[in-house]
C-alpha cells in the first residue's frame, strides 16, 4: 500500500522495471510515483493461490482481509454475504480459477 504522489501516460516501452511485451510497446500506459510502500500488517496469505497480472479491490477490503481471495469481492452481493459471516468469524472465499485468484470469480463465501 503507498500514497500516489505523481502519474504520467507514458509509452509502454518506456517502463523500464518489466520487459513489454512486443506487441504493446507502443500502447499508452499510467505510470503512478508512490510517495513510499507501506508494508499491510497483517500480512495478507495466499491461501494456495496467487495474483497473475494485477487485482483491484477497494480499501475497505484490503484493510480487512486475511486471504487473497478476500480481495477478489466485487458484487455488493458478495460484499454484504462476506460481511455477515466475517461477524461470526473467519470466513474462506472460493473463486473458480485454481491458481490465479484474478483469473477467477467468486462462487462461495463460507465460515471455516
Amino acid at each position: 500500500m503507498g500514497k500516489v504522489v505523481d502519474w504520467e501516460v507514458v509509452k509502454r516501452k518506456e517502463i523500464k522495471e518489466i520487459v513489454p511485451e512486443p506487441h504493446k510497446e507502443e500502447k499508452d500506459y499510467v505510470r503512478f510515483t508512490v510517495e513510499e510502500w507501506i508494508p499491510l500488517k497483517p500480512h495478507i496469505a495466499l491461501g494456495g493461490q496467487g495474483i497473475n497480472t494485477v487485482l483491484y479491490t477497494s480499501k475497505y477490503v484490503l484493510d480487512r482481509a486475511l486471504e487473497i481471495a478476500e480481495l477478489r469481492l466485487e458484487t455488493e452481493e458478495d460484499l454484504r454475504e462476506w460481511r455477515e459471516k466475517r461477524r461470526k468469524g473467519r470466513v474462506k472465499v472460493k473463486v473458480d480459477h485454481e491458481q490465479f485468484v484474478d483469473l477467477g470469480k467468486v462462487v462461495e463465501v463460507r465460515n471455516i
